[in-house]
């Protein structure tokens, strides 16, 4: 029984692990097109 709750314990520390690396990866990429939109935004007034 124990070596099931450790299991257990162990596959949501990993679950957890995966959400949270997929989160600062979206707000990575999140950032990057905010980035991107401001570099626009620059470039048409520079023309």
């Amino acid at each position: 029984m124990f070596k099931d709750k450790k299991e257990e314990l162990k596959e949501a520390a990993e679950n957890l692990k995966e959400a949270e690396r997929e989160k600062r990866e979206q707000e990575n990429d999140d950032k990057s097109d905010e980035e991107k939109t401001k570099e626009n935004i620059q470039d048409s007034f520079e023309q």
